[in-house]
Parts: C-alpha cells; sequence; structure tokens
C-alpha cells in the first residue's frame, strides 16, 4: 500500500480557509448557508493556543542547550 503525506509549505493561506474564493466545483449559489465559528489570525490562534504549554515543556527539559 502507498503512503502519502500532507503538510503545509509556507504561509498558507486565510483565503482558503474562510474560503473567500469560489472554486469551479463549487455551487456559488449554496455558499451564504456557510457558517464561520471563528475568523481569527492564524498565527494569534495558534500563540493563544500553545503558547502556554510550550513554556511549560520547555521548563521541563534538562539537556544542556534547551531554553
Amino acid at each position: 500500500m502507498e503512503r502519502t503525506i500532507s503538510f503545509m509549505n509556507g504561509e498558507g493561506s486565510i483565503g482558503h480557509n474562510t474560503r473567500r474564493f469560489i472554486a469551479d466545483n463549487v455551487d456559488a449559489s449554496r455558499t451564504p448557508n456557510n457558517i464561520t465559528l471563528i475568523h481569527e489570525d492564524i498565527k494569534q490562534a495558534y500563540h493563544k493556543l500553545f503558547d502556554k504549554a510550550l513554556k511549560e515543556y520547555n521548563a521541563k527539559q534538562k539537556r544542556k542547550g534547551c531554553l
């Protein structure tokens, strides 16, 4: 079985995440039914979610050279 992996290359696309563009295979008449739960800058959301856990993790490290 062939295995593949996906990853983000570059900064990402907020336009893709918010569906501000309409692809060829999308019924544009249905886009008003889309629901946005939170519209927030990706970097700010990441920091809000993970900064505390990262700080706690780094504080537990015992190897030389770790922050």
